[in-house]
């Protein structure tokens, strides 16, 4: 097992002349025996004091050329271990920067699926304007709820909500066709302006808010269970329009 601190080069050296302190001498043991790789740096600083000392007294002079030598080796061996330690900062920056660009991407990712699209937006608000002008717009025209989702279910092959407000007339509803997929549009009268509420399915939108749509209408959405999106359009303030959604869920 190798440790991350290694030993400074002048403990190795001090510890193989034997001039450690007890305490020093029992905190470099302690380290020895998890790291390899400073035990093996001291058996090459051993050799070489060796080396040294053979050569001052078999040959005077070459001391300072095998002194140097044991520098270089030491200042080699840190110089290896700082380019290993840059390389793992480096390693761990990288995946720092990754997992930050992903959650960003991921940030940016609900907080679109918070809006709808400006092309599904003006879909709608387009479709409010064509209906609401007219005197009788609905498919199935009632004031009663449970006719109209039934005339609607009957037509769409699926179960559909219709909910009801005070101060607000039922005026009927119909199937129509948004991005290509056909969808309940129920149609309701409140103050002398129309109402348009749409019920989509897989649009993936999960928070209520309002927007301005096509013609500087009010469009707010709020989601449903299941997956369906609730979506009204209408010429009213966005506060008064996100109340009577809010009424519909049961807030």
């Amino acid at each position: 097992m190798t440790s991350d601190n290694h030993l400074p080069p002048e403990i190795m050296s001090a510890w193989v002349d034997g001039a450690l302190t007890d305490s020093e001498r029992l905190h470099l043991e302690k380290h020895l025996a998890t790291c390899t790789s400073c035990e093996r740096r001291i058996d090459r600083v051993r050799a070489l004091k060796r080396s040294v000392v053979h050569a001052a007294n078999a040959v005077p002079g070459p001391t300072a050329r095998m002194q140097a030598d044991l520098a270089a080796l030491v200042e080699a061996t840190h110089r290896q271990e700082r380019i290993a330690r840059v390389r793992r900062v480096g390693v761990v920056l990288v995946g720092m920067a990754a997992a930050l660009i992903i959650a960003l991407v991921i940030v940016q990712s609900r907080r679109q699926s918070a809006f709808l699209s400006s092309s599904l937006r003006d879909e709608l608000a387009l479709d409010h304007l064509h209906y609401a002008p007219l005197p009788n717009p609905a498919q199935v025209a009632s004031s009663d709820p449970a006719v109209v989702a039934l005339g609607l279910e009957e037509r769409l092959g699926r179960r559909v909500s219709v909910p009801s407000w005070e101060a607000t007339t039922l005026l009927g509803g119909r199937a129509c066709k948004i991005q290509s997929q056909w969808v309940p549009l129920v149609m309701y009268e409140r103050a002398g302006r129309r109402i348009s509420l749409f019920e989509l399915r897989g649009i993936g939108v999960n928070a209520a808010r309002c927007e301005r749509g096509e013609g500087d209408l009010s469009v707010c959405t709020m989601p449903r269970a299941g997956g369906a999106l609730w979506v009204a359009v209408a010429d009213l303030p966005d506060h008064d329009l996100s109340r009577l959604l809010q009424l519909a869920s049961g807030g």
